[in-house]
């Protein structure tokens, strides 16, 4: 092989590998620079719209949380803080909404799922707080109501005592009577005036014990069902009213006839307002059994929510970790592959220097051994 083919083969050969080297190099930088790009895009997605996202989220779904526990003690009796509660819990899942709205209205955000589940749960809070306005005007109402009861059962409990204590001095007269004079008249009247007195002690005892179970039926604490009571409670009402009747029929005298029938009055006043009550319980019950299936299909949405945004800023966050350790291990495999090549090259080109050189010396040295040889014989001719 001539010096000029071997010079030839040796420079292609090392010009071949710094052209590998080159391609390998760029072949590297440019994936690791699309995957960087990948990571800052997916980096950029992460902070500027899943993490504001899942935050809004988990307040949404926390909010519920806490405000169940709240919402279920108005099966007990809402009062005023109960209701001044629903509007902090109402104005601050409103306040997320908005929140959430303005992200979703941000150029270049991305979050299908949110934007489809946020009109249901702005639904769901309406309704639920439609329905809570409703519960607030009957609880109003069963208030006022309220009032009313006690008062014709205060009323009724006063006129009761009046015609007891007036019947009383009308038997202490009788007995009176009856000791100047036995007569079986007087007999009879003391005896007739006694069972009056036993039917008015019936109307006490039943209108007391409706009485008992209107607060009881009233009382937030109590256990039994409260349109059960008030059904009993109307129940005693219905046997006092009975038993006046039956003592109305039963007088003989215009004043006793009189003392009987000021008890109806009240009597039915009192009956009207706890069936009233009982309405108005009806009416709260249902409102409360709407405001809390409401709630529910609120605090599901917002957990699906919370669930789901949590789960893709997970994915997204595994994927960036992912592709970091992708990168990082690819980066280092091909650095090694060029150190490998670099190595290659630097003992190929000592190699092709070496044996370039002596396909250069050997020529050279085999000529000045033929010159030496050519003068030695010159010099031995003369």
């Amino acid at each position: 092989m001539s010096l000029r083919t071997k010079l030839y083969f040796g420079f292609f050969g090392m010009v071949t590998l710094a052209a590998l080297i080159g391609i390998i190099a760029i072949m590297v930088f440019s994936w690791s620079a699309s995957s960087l790009h990948e990571s800052d895009q997916k980096t950029a997605m992460l902070a500027g719209q899943l993490m504001p996202s899942s935050r809004i989220s988990s307040a949404l779904s926390d909010n519920n949380i806490k405000a169940g526990f709240r919402f279920y003690g108005y099966s007990l009796g809402a009062n005023d803080e109960d209701f001044r509660f629903g509007d902090g819990f109402i104005r601050d899942i409103r306040g997320s909404l908005d929140e959430l709205e303005k992200l979703l209205n941000t150029p270049g955000v991305d979050l299908p799922f949110t934007r489809g589940k946020r009109p249901d749960i702005v639904t769901a809070l309406n309704d639920f707080d439609k329905i809570r306005n409703e519960l607030k005007k009957v609880v109003d109402e069963r208030r006022a109501n309220n009032l009313i009861v006690s008062r014709h059962g205060d009323t009724l409990r006063d006129i009761i005592a009046e015609v007891v204590d007036a019947m009383k001095k009308n038997i202490d007269a009788g007995i009176e009577t009856l000791a100047n004079n036995g007569s079986d008249e007087n007999k009879v009247t003391v005896h007739r005036r006694a069972g009056f007195l036993i039917s008015l002690i019936e109307v006490d005892e039943e209108t007391n014990t409706a009485r008992i179970l209107r607060l009881r039926a009233f009382n937030p604490l109590e256990e039994e069902d409260a349109d059960k009571l008030l059904e009993t409670a109307l129940d005693h009402m219905t046997k006092a009213e009975k038993s006046v009747n039956d003592a109305i029929s039963r007088a003989t005298t215009p004043n006793t006839k009189a003392q009987f029938t000021s008890l109806l009055e009240p009597i039915r006043a009192f009956q009207t307002a706890v069936k009233e009550e009982r309405r108005l319980n009806a009416e709260s019950k249902d409102a409360v059994d709407r405001m809390m299936a409401s709630y529910r299909t609120l605090d599901t949405l917002t957990t699906e929510l919370a669930t789901k945004q949590a789960s893709v800023t997970a994915e997204n966050v595994q994927e960036i970790e992912t592709n970091s350790k992708s990168i990082t291990g690819m980066v280092s495999k091909w650095l090694w592959a060029i150190i490998i090549i670099v190595l290659a090259t630097v003992v190929t080109g000592m190699a092709l220097a070496i044996f370039i050189t002596r396909g250069i010396v050997n020529p050279v040295n085999r000529i000045i051994g033929e010159l030496d040889s050519g003068a030695e014989q010159m010099t031995a001719r003369r």
